[in-house]
């Protein structure tokens, strides 16, 4: 895979993570299937990171809690500049699509 490739797979797999309709459950599943080892980029294994931090907690955040959260987070780790507007879009999806869209980015980062 090329890095342009893993780098666009990244993205895709955090926005999934990051839809509003994708229960809290399968994304607290996707934090801990997958190792923050197998994204090469640095600001996204940090987002990635932001992400089951808040996913993974004691209490299990919406999705809304997570998309609040997440900028400052990530922003008080040294990466002020991302866009967070396009990785927080706001598709309209089923949550069984939205499970769907973070499977199918899983196994192209993990596969």
């Amino acid at each position: 895979m090329s890095t342009n490739t893993g780098t666009q797979a990244e993205r895709e797999f955090l926005r999934a993570l990051c839809e509003l309709e994708l229960p809290a459950t399968v994304r607290r599943e996707f934090c801990s299937r997958l190792p923050k080892e197998k994204l090469a980029g640095i600001e996204y294994r940090v987002i990635f990171e932001e992400i089951c931090a808040v996913t993974m907690g004691a209490h299990l955040a919406t999705a809304s809690d997570l998309r609040e959260q997440l900028p400052g987070r990530v922003t008080a780790r040294g990466f002020p500049d991302l866009d967070f507007e396009n990785l927080l879009g706001n598709q309209k999806v089923s949550p069984e699509e939205a499970a769907t869209r973070v499977e199918k980015c899983f196994f192209r980062i993990s596969g």
